[in-house]
């Protein structure tokens, strides 16, 4: 949001990161996806704050796209299960669940 251009990981050159996440937030910014009750997960609560905040003192760098529809509403909080998968097997879970 404040312009950053130097992106690295997932075997991506800092400038196809920045290809990736000018189409997501042009995408989040216009149409949306597919499930806009998604957004960024809990552990992201500060960064989305944050980005926020960038928006409400009108501090986002010319020439980004403010993606709304990952911004505007927290990720929903994870459900506990009694069963999950994992390598096929279904486990339990939490033993101690009743």
């Amino acid at each position: 949001m404040r312009g950053q251009t130097d992106f690295n990981g997932e075997g991506l050159s800092g400038q196809e990161w920045l290809r990736v996440m000018e189409a997501i937030c042009h995408r989040a910014a216009n149409a949306g996806f597919s499930n806009d009750a998604l957004g960024l997960h809990p552990g992201y609560e500060a960064e989305r704050e944050a980005c926020l905040n960038l928006i409400d003192t009108r501090m986002v760098a010319d020439g980004i796209v403010i993606p709304h529809a990952i911004l505007d509403a927290p990720f929903p909080p994870a459900q506990k299960l009694r069963y999950y998968i994992e390598d096929g097997a279904v486990l339990d879970y939490d033993p101690n669940a009743s």
